[in-house]
């Protein structure tokens, strides 16, 4: 028998506190609502709010990216060009462009306001074979674009070469590759990563690329000569998202270890580490002021913290999958969350 609207709503209330087992916080986080976006075949595999808050688009495994309507909660568009899993997509600041990158190594502009693609590009990697040197396409995970819209980076994986006389035995090694804007000219890579590269962040200044790996490690290069600045190590398992605060002085960084922890970016020492989520933490997101932090897990909850005390205020259980990816809209009052149930869910704030 269906639930009435009105007793999804107090059972939505109930379970954010009853989960988390705590008072009630002195934040206001009275989330009155939940609506869900379907229409993706597969996994969503990341979302993004468009820099005015109008517009959602979202990635996916079933080789789409779609636009949504937040407001009337209906899709705009879908974009069919990707020839494989959309694994993660990246707005401009000024919102007409959209970018997205496949696990096929290909990265596509589209024209936000049509649909149109405006330019495909590939990460390609250096590869040595019986006939000399090559390149070859790698694997993506994820796309970055710099706040002052000048620089994008990509970062991913690619097989080693085991014919390679200096192979280390490892067969994944990690790739980040660095772009100008708008042309996507190549610029340089990074391969200061010794696996996975499943997560980039730029700084809010635009100067530090920082990027989270399989290897356990957070590293910051700076942006424009790619040069390594520091190594942060704490987790024991992949890091897989990370996210600056909006003053740049906290790094949050959520792993495979069920971890999350808050970093200085000045010394690169772990503030705090959080712990609640039973899976691997999949994505992580502050607010737009960074007074909280929003995380997406691999145990198919959504959790909110108090970024000051590190405390959790609330666990929003709704989606029938692991949470890919949450985002908050620019002006605090929506969570979106993607999900392995293929579906897109948007948390309204009142």
């Amino acid at each position: 028998m269906a639930l009435s609207f009105r007793l999804r709503l107090i059972l939505i209330t109930v379970t954010l506190y009853a989960l988390a087992n705590i008072a009630m916080p002195q934040l206001s986080l009275d989330f009155v609502s939940e609506q869900t976006l379907e229409g993706h075949s597969e996994t969503v595999t990341s979302v993004s709010f468009s820099p005015d808050g109008e517009m959602l688009a979202s990635g996916s495994n079933d080789k789409t990216v779609r636009f949504w309507n937040v407001k009337e909660n209906r899709l705009i568009r879908t974009l069919d060009g990707h020839n494989d899993e959309v694994k993660s997509i990246a707005f401009f600041p000024n919102g007409r462009i959209l970018v997205s990158v496949t696990w096929n190594g290909f990265i596509k502009f589209w024209n936000v306001q049509t649909g149109e693609l405006i330019q495909t590009m590939a990460h390609k990697v250096p590869y040595r074979t019986a006939y000399g040197l090559a390149q070859k396409n790698s694997i993506l995970w994820s796309v970055a674009i710099s706040p002052d819209g000048k620089l994008m980076a990509t970062g991913g994986q690619y097989r080693k070469n085991s014919s390679n006389p200096l192979w280390d035995g490892k067969v994944w090694s990690g790739t980040v590759r660095l772009w100008s804007l708008p042309k996507g000219e190549s610029l340089r890579n990074l391969e200061w990563h010794t696996d996975v590269v499943y997560s980039l962040a730029f700084s809010p200044d635009s100067k530090i690329i920082a990027s989270g790996s399989a290897d356990r490690t957070i590293q910051f290069c700076n942006a424009q000569t790619g040069e390594l600045i520091k190594t942060l190590e704490g987790h024991t398992d992949s890091v897989l998202t990370i996210a600056f605060s909006p003053n740049g002085k906290i790094l949050a960084s959520g792993s495979a270890d069920k971890t999350i922890k808050f970093w200085d970016t000045e010394n690169g020492n772990v503030i705090k580490t959080l712990e609640g989520h039973k899976d691997s933490v999949l994505s992580v997101c502050f607010s737009k002021y960074g007074k909280t932090l929003a995380s997406g897990s691999k145990d198919g909850t959504i959790k909110i913290w108090d970024v000051q005390k590190g405390e959790l205020l609330a666990t929003f259980v709704g989606h029938e999958g692991g949470v890919t990816e949450v985002d908050y809209s620019p002006d605090r009052t929506m969570i979106a969350s993607g999900s392995t149930d293929k579906t897109i869910k948007i948390w309204r704030i009142k």
